[in-house]
């Protein structure tokens, strides 16, 4: 990662149609000043379902470095707050260097499995 990047934030989105995705939940912000690698962080859960992609927010220049040439990544700039359908008008061949874990907490309330990822 970047150093310096305030705000960041891991947002979860669900598929509207074309290039547009509904931004349906997100961390808390958190600040990376002079964090190269965040490998923990406790935040709330957050809900997900087949399909959903996990994305990311910021403020500044780019959060994580990416090489060009592969993958197909599409983005927007500018911050939506959660809720908004989002229109992902720009697109690239970019691969990032991220990783996140899954893990389900086995807590069902109702029909809903709650899942938690960091």
């Amino acid at each position: 990662m970047r150093q310096n990047q305030a705000g960041l934030k891991f947002q979860i989105y669900r598929p509207v149609g074309g290039n547009v995705y509904n931004l349906v939940a997100e961390t808390e912000a958190f600040d990376q000043n002079g964090v190269t690698a965040i490998t923990q962080h406790n935040f709330s859960p957050l809900s997900y379902q087949d399909g959903d992609y996990l994305g990311w927010v910021h403020t500044g220049q780019g959060t994580f470095p990416f090489t060009g040439g592969a993958g197909n990544v599409r983005w927007r700039y500018g911050i939506q707050p959660v809720g908004s359908n989002i229109d992902f008008n720009g697109q690239g061949a970019r691969v990032y260097a991220y990783r996140a874990s899954l893990r389900s907490e086995e807590r069902r309330v109702g029909k809903e499995c709650r899942s938690r990822w960091s």
